[in-house]
């Protein structure tokens, strides 16, 4: 989420068509955004697409880039708080711009058609309604747009280990010392002027605005010089000739900087290490990169080019206590630069970025062929209210499933995720990540249902799966009519003259161990009641085991509760058979569309 007191540059959304397993799909950014999913599914093609659109030409794309060959392939995006780099574009420039932003807001399309041709960055021209190109418009959009830096999974050491302004870590590199440029110019400038002396014939203003030759050349070079003259002039007598020796500008010097590692022995470059190092070398890069924009920030320093930093699984070969200060870098980078990254990993998910999370998931479209598609996330509101829940949702055996999967069933307790996913993979005869399917713990029946709304918040298609003592514990934030009150003052009415009732602090509740007796009571007495509340509880996703708890299902007694990794192990062997079978398949089958 940005702050408001940024201004970045940034991709808020993009419409991909007919790009690599991408039939059609929308996507929507944030400075700092997570693409999560499993392999295979496409959120490369979805940075791939980022980068194209800004710096694609011909030569990027094949055949093989096409979903579909006889279609072309089309990049839009919208391009937010433009207006505030506009400074970056020359003023003969800047004019076709900037009558094509609203509200800081510039959109842009890249087309290519079947052949493989890229055309031009088009903009969205206001008063026409359309896409289109003006003359000299390409200049001013790569003065002004955001430059590409993208780190790969894959790449070829020796090339991206090399200072080349083109390659990754060379950009890497050129950012990190693009904020000393200023600072050294000076001093460069006063080297040149002597090493210009002793190399070439300098060129003086002298008092009266004449211009005057000084010749303090080395005399090696003077000699060189000579004799060169003399072997010319045989040949044509009225030709002169001289040496000229051009020095680098300072821009040029960084760019061709490059990086060497010493751990004993000799100075070495990188691409002589392995991968492990060299992505350790990423994010000391990063993390320099990231001070050095907070410092810049703090020092009001001058508008410089933002850049776009895509990074491809950035958790590989790096040590899991290492994946949080790459996380808090990449966020940090995010302050003043857009980061888009595709991983793996729910390390690289914080607290402030799960709102933002892309969930990315791969279909197959009506051809057979598989298709890259997202789901699709909603306003986040209940992120920002508790972040306690949200802390406990990124905790790691709960992150590691819900954000891979389709489905979500939030139930009560480790125990329960045991004894569900037995059941449900015995029933399915697959395992749940084939089914799409997570079964994740809330540790309380009072958190389930923030936890379930969360996930729905983020795309996801979940359900709150508790046990019966939610009827009398909690369905009250779902059931408000006066049905669900008279429902109440009968069953404490049946449950207190079976002594299993206690009351502490004016609040009512079923003593322990009770629990079972207390469901019996409802099954006798309450069953139309408790048809319709039940009703209105799964119109709110939320399932209640009408029998008692799960370990009701699976034959575990008051006294033999803790035994449910045996109990679980049971079931998937068959030799305990599920009670109340069919009523806790529904749970799946119409909760969650399951096929089973």
């Amino acid at each position: 989420m940005q702050d408001s007191g940024t201004k970045v540059m940034y991709i808020s959304e993009m419409s991909v068509k007919n790009f690599k397993s991408i039939e059609k799909e929308e996507f929507s950014f944030e400075p700092f955004s997570v693409l999560i999913g499993k392999n295979n599914v496409g959120k490369s093609n979805v940075l791939c697409a980022l980068r194209l659109l800004l710096e694609g030409t011909s030569k990027d794309f094949s055949q093989e880039d096409f979903y579909a060959t006889d279609t072309s392939i089309e990049f839009e995006a919208k391009i937010e708080n433009v207006d505030h780099f506009l400074d970056l574009s020359s003023k003969a420039h800047r004019a076709k711009i900037e009558s094509d932003i609203k509200d800081g807001r510039l959109r842009v399309r890249r087309k290519v058609d079947p052949t493989g041709s890229a055309g031009k960055l088009e903009v969205f021209d206001l008063n026409e309604g359309a896409y289109g190109l003006k003359t000299g418009i390409d200049a001013a959009l790569k003065q002004l747009l955001p430059q590409v830096i993208f780190i790969e999974a894959f790449q070829d050491p020796s090339a991206e280990a090399q200072g080349k302004s083109s390659a990754t870590l060379g950009k890497l590199i050129k950012q990190v010392l693009a904020r000393v440029q200023e600072e050294v110019s000076k001093e460069l400038a006063e080297a040149y002027e002597q090493a210009n002396h002793l190399l070439n014939v300098a060129e003086i203003i002298t008092d009266n605005g004449k211009t005057k030759q000084v010749d303090q050349r080395a005399q090696g070079i003077k000699d060189i010089e000579r004799r060169i003259r003399a072997n010319l002039q045989r040949v044509f007598g009225d030709v002169d000739v001289r040496i000229k020796i051009d020095f680098p500008e300072v821009s040029g010097l960084m760019a061709s900087s490059r990086l060497e590692l010493f751990d004993g022995g000799t100075w070495t470059p990188t691409e002589g290490k392995g991968e492990g190092v060299q992505r350790a070398l990423y994010v000391a890069l990063l993390r320099s990169l990231a001070e050095q924009l907070r410092e810049d920030q703090k020092s009001e320093s001058g508008l410089k080019r933002p850049f776009l930093l895509l990074i491809e699984e950035p958790e590989i070969f790096l040590h899991p206590t290492v994946l949080g200060t790459m996380r808090d870098a990449l966020e940090d980078i995010s302050k003043s630069n857009q980061v888009a990254l595709a991983t793996h990993s729910p390390s690289m998910v914080s607290r402030q970025t799960l709102p933002d999370v892309i969930l990315v998931r791969k279909s197959s479209a009506k051809t057979g062929k598989a298709k890259t598609t997202k789901l699709t996330a909603h306003s986040g509101d209940l992120f920002k209210t508790n972040e306690r829940r949200v802390r406990d949702l990124l905790q790691y055996q709960r992150s590691s499933k819900f954000l891979f999967a389709d489905k979500v069933a939030v139930v009560e307790g480790p125990s329960d995720v045991i004894l569900y996913e037995a059941i449900v993979e015995k029933w399915a005869e697959k395992s749940l990540d084939s089914l799409g399917l997570a079964i994740i713990d809330s540790e309380s029946k009072d958190v389930s249902l923030d936890c379930t709304r969360m996930l729905e918040d983020l795309g996801l298609e979940a359900i709150c799966v508790t046990d019966v003592d939610f009827l009398w514990r909690g369905a009250g934030v779902v059931c408000k009519g006066g049905e669900y009150s008279k429902f109440l003052e009968g069953f404490w009415e049946k449950a207190g003259a079976e002594g299993i009732v206690e009351t502490n602090a004016g609040q009512k509740s079923i003593k322990r161990g009770k629990k079972r007796r207390a469901a019996e009571i409802i099954d006798q007495d309450f069953q139309e009641e408790r048809e319709i509340i039940l009703k209105e509880l799964k119109n709110s996703r939320i399932w209640v085991l009408p029998h008692g708890e799960i370990e009701d299902y699976v034959g575990l007694s008051a006294s033999s509760k803790g035994k449910y990794v045996e109990a679980a192990r049971r079931v998937r062997s068959g030799e305990q058979s599920i009670l109340h079978e069919e009523t806790l398949k529904t749970i799946f089958t119409e909760g969650l569309g399951l096929l089973m």
